[in-house]
């Protein structure tokens, strides 16, 4: 075995802030526990060559960026033209393939991949945390047998998810219907490689300080839901940070709430995106509090980032929330879009002895099951495992 590939077909751009995401950090960790090459394959990328290269990453695009409709249903994109001819000429050379997302296109491009070469691996990241019920109406069961057909879960030799709730989910449902018991595993996402190499610190060192982190202002996010509850909280000698990209309705939103309550202006700051992994390391290292505030996640990474910097964390309850808090241990998880409840939890960890109970030893413990080189063992091990029973044909 030489190389594992984790091709990204979709029309989203990787940019800098992907560096220290599972879409990087999935493949390069099960590579480097193999002792392979990993390289990441693309079609939208704004890196600069000398980042391109340090981290094994092509480009397929002759440009930086290609404007695209979504590639889930328009299969004539460039991005789909671009990401065939790379599989025609280097399929034979991947012992490893690892795809995103349960979709018909991923579907087809693991059965083209495995028609090109009959000993290759793929590995399905599902990027979910659980399976919906889709056959409550008769659209919905029209939807789930029309993926039933298209989507064919024999061409994945390995299949994982990143939650305990989608695990169970997908013990129980499978995916459009498909049993996948024999080939599911649960691989949570971990935290980047190089913030294990921070040193973190105790709770009488960090500052009266409530961060989030994340693309500040987008819909998912709902990041608004945490000015609303700020205006029920006693904020005191404490202060707000949002750090990530911001949008311009949220700029406005921000804005509003700064005239309407002037008592805050110097006590909520938009940071912007910070790209400096010890930069953005220190800021959760000075923080006490981390708010997660979206009405849907995937795994949820700065959760785990938050936990590892012995943030309390304050979530609504989406992706691995439950996991990370380890069922309210580290933190506490409360419904989507409920800002009376994220007030009340705030006006605690402010004005009660709420952090001083953490056990942050156990809490690290904890944390250290997010590590990327503890949780890529299992999936290496099927790996093997796999390659084993094929070198036996």
């Amino acid at each position: 075995m030489n190389k594992v590939v984790t091709l990204l077909y979709e029309t989203f751009i990787f940019d800098a802030e992907h560096l220290g995401k599972d879409v990087l950090l999935y493949g390069k960790s099960l590579a480097d526990d193999l002792q392979v090459q990993h390289e990441l394959v693309c079609v939208n990328c704004t890196l600069e060559d000398n980042l391109l290269s340090q981290n094994n990453i092509v480009r397929l695009a002759k440009e930086k960026y290609i404007r695209g409709k979504d590639v889930y249903y328009d299969t004539n994109e460039i991005n789909t033209v671009l990401i065939n001819e790379y599989l025609d000429k280097e399929a034979k050379n991947i012992d490893v393939l690892i795809l995103y997302h349960c979709c018909p296109l991923t579907e087809r491009l693991a059965k083209k991949y495995k028609q090109l070469n009959r000993n290759g691996i793929v590995i399905l990241k599902t990027d979910v945390t659980e399976v919906k019920d889709k056959t409550k109406s008769i659209v919905k069961r029209i939807y789930h047998r029309y993926f039933n057909k298209i989507f064919n879960t024999r061409n994945f030799d390995i299949i994982t998810t990143e939650t305990e709730q989608g695990y169970k989910c997908m013990l129980k449902e499978g995916i459009y219907g498909q049993k996948v018991n024999k080939k599911l595993l649960l691989i949570p996402n971990g935290y980047d490689i190089e913030l294990e190499k921070v040193n973190r610190y105790k709770l009488d060192e960090k500052e009266n300080l409530i961060i989030t982190v994340g693309r500040i202002g987008s819909v998912e996010k709902n990041n608004e839901l945490l000015l609303m509850a700020l205006k029920d909280v006693d904020i005191s000698d404490w202060k707000v940070k949002f750090i990530g990209p911001v949008t311009n309705e949220f700029i406005n939103y921000f804005d509003k709430f700064s005239v309407e309550y002037p008592n805050y202006k110097n006590k909520i700051e938009l940071v912007g995106p910070i790209f400096d992994k010890t930069e953005l390391a220190n800021l959760y290292n000075r923080a006490k509090v981390f708010v997660l505030t979206s009405n849907y996640e995937s795994c949820g990474l700065v959760l785990i980032e938050a936990l590892r910097f012995r943030n309390f964390i304050i979530s609504t309850n989406v992706g691995s929330a439950q996991d990370i808090t380890k069922n309210n241990s580290y933190g506490v998880v409360i419904n989507c879009k409920d800002s009376n409840a994220l007030a009340e939890q705030l006006n605690k960890v402010i004005h009660s002895n709420v952090l001083s109970k953490v056990d942050y030893n156990s809490m690290d413990k904890h944390s250290e099951n997010y590590s990327w080189s503890k949780v890529i063992i299992p999936l290496t091990d099927r790996v093997k495992k796999i390659v084993k029973k094929i070198a036996k044909k």
